[in-house]
C-alpha cells in the first residue's frame, strides 16, 4: 500500500465522483478541448438529435461541419447549457 498527496479539490472530485456513482448515476470526464458530435450535444444538453441540429444550424452555438455532420466544441456546449440554466 502507498501513501498518495491529493490536494484538496482532487479529493473533493473523487469523493464526488464516487458518491455519484454509488448512486447509480452514469460519470463522463470530457476533455475541454474535445469536439463532439450532434447526438453528444443533445445529450449533454437533455433534448433530442434534430433539436440541437435546429440549435447549431441557427446559430446558437459555432460548429464544424465534416461532410454531413456537425461537430461542436465542448466548452461551447457547457456555454450554451449554462445560458440554458439562467
Amino acid at each position: 500500500m502507498h501513501d498518495i498527496k491529493l490536494p484538496k479539490f482532487a479529493l473533493n472530485f473523487l469523493v464526488e465522483v464516487l458518491t455519484r456513482l454509488g448512486e447509480g448515476d452514469i460519470v463522463q470526464m470530457t476533455p475541454m478541448h474535445a469536439e463532439l458530435i450532434a447526438q453528444q450535444a443533445a445529450d449533454i444538453l437533455n433534448m433530442s438529435r434534430p433539436t440541437s441540429i435546429k440549435l447549431l444550424d441557427d446559430g446558437a452555438t459555432p460548429f464544424n461541419p465534416i461532410g454531413n455532420h456537425r461537430t461542436v466544441a465542448y466548452v461551447d456546449v457547457m456555454k450554451y447549457k449554462e445560458t440554458l440554466l439562467n
